[in-house]
């Protein structure tokens, strides 16, 4: 099927809003790898401004942070791609939460940072390529005609390509799905967008829907001390991370928890003997969200060997879970399977058993990805 034509929005929040709500693409599949490989680290290749001998400005390449505004700006292009239409500078500021002239430096940088993907976007046609991994860009931009639909007329714009997508596994007949990624639906978005989560607190937000694995029940999702998510994302403190979380766990959309925390029951002898204790951190909102849209948990996910289970968060997972013997064997259905026994796990699926669970999942998300259906440390915003 030939690709449609994009839009260029004409009024705003409120329109963008009822675009992608009534009759848009409501979630986006983000690799796990922008947190793994690019957010979490302290420096990643990019390009930085510096001022030259003439005076003037200049982008040269450099090892750069890669900010909190450049993976929600990331973020809503891949809501603007999928639901097909453009946005002019001062209407992406606006709606984003930041200035024109931040937004320009964040679009530049991102058509320098890299990922590695197996998969694209047919330049022509509404489906997917699976290939050999590549490393790529995380944006392209060009310019393309769009449909205004406030002058009824097609004008030259910008327009803003995600290249950097989730890993494709082709399975029967040569279909694809998603592996190694998170979901983030519209609804999540906006807790940003509404002014609910301010930037800081809605990169936390996200890395805890990164780590959720829907595949795995809720008491077997892995124990995180605060000190360690504070690594993860690069902070000093452990107390801003804390802060965080009180916040996440206290909003309630609606009657809707965003998350809820389940801690272990050694969690007050972990303090009383001065040792910081490790809870789980459940998404709530976002996977009723996904519900509401016919998307279950098997669904959404793949099974747990092809989800994000990099070797880091694993042997954070091996190393949080401080429980004694005693505990251990009393609770047996309320901790995390120990290393050996997920090993086990890992190598008794064999193929066909992973082809078999492939078979049972009913809704494929490729389809919904290119077929839309009916159906975001302190109080203040931190910049660039």
């Amino acid at each position: 099927m030939a690709r449609k034509k994009r839009i260029l929005i004409g009024k705003g929040k409120k329109e963008i809003n009822k675009l992608i709500e009534e009759t848009g693409m409501k979630y986006v599949t983000i690799p796990n790898g922008l947190f793994d490989d690019i957010y979490c680290k302290s420096e990643v290749k990019g390009v930085i401004q510096q001022e030259g001998e003439d005076g003037k400005k200049q982008w040269v390449e450099s090892d750069t942070k890669f900010t909190e505004l450049e993976l929600i700006v990331f973020i809503f292009l891949q809501f603007m791609m999928l639901n097909k239409f453009t946005l002019t500078y001062t209407q992406f500021a606006d709606y984003i939460g930041c200035s024109s002239k931040q937004l320009k430096v964040v679009l530049k940088r991102l058509q320098h940072f890299k990922g590695i993907t197996n998969s694209r976007y047919s330049k022509y046609e509404d489906k997917m390529i699976v290939e050999d991994e590549n490393e790529v860009p995380l944006i392209s931009e060009k310019v393309h005609t769009a449909y205004n639909p406030k002058t009824k007329k097609n004008q030259k714009t910008l327009h803003w390509y995600t290249n950097y997508i989730p890993n494709h596994k082709v399975v029967k007949d040569k279909a694809s799905k998603p592996i190694n990624f998170f979901i983030v639906t519209f609804s999540d978005f906006n807790l940003l967008i509404d002014g609910k989560l301010t930037r800081n607190e809605f990169i936390t937000y996200l890395f805890l829907l990164k780590a959720y694995k829907p595949s795995v029940d809720d008491n077997h999702q892995m124990y995180w001390k605060l000190s360690t998510i504070a690594e993860h994302l690069n902070y000093k403190l452990t107390s801003t991370i804390h802060s965080h979380i009180e916040k996440l766990l206290d909003l309630h959309i609606g009657e809707t928890a965003l998350l809820k925390e389940i801690r272990p029951k050694n969690y007050d002898s972990q303090i009383d003997k001065g040792e910081e204790p490790s809870s789980r951190y459940i998404p709530i909102f976002n996977p009723q969200k996904l519900r509401e849209m016919d998307l279950e948990k098997s669904e959404t996910s793949l099974p747990e060997v092809e989800m994000s289970s990099n070797q880091r968060e694993i042997n954070v997972e091996n190393n949080e879970i401080n429980i004694s013997d005693k505990e251990t064997n009393l609770n047996n259905q309320e901790i995390i399977l120990s290393e050996k026994e997920t090993d086990n796990q890992k190598k008794e699926m064999t193929e066909e058993e992973m082809e078999a669970m492939f078979e049972e999942m009913d809704i494929d998300l490729r389809n919904d990805f290119l077929n839309p259906r009916r159906t975001r440390d302190s109080g203040f915003r931190s910049t660039l």
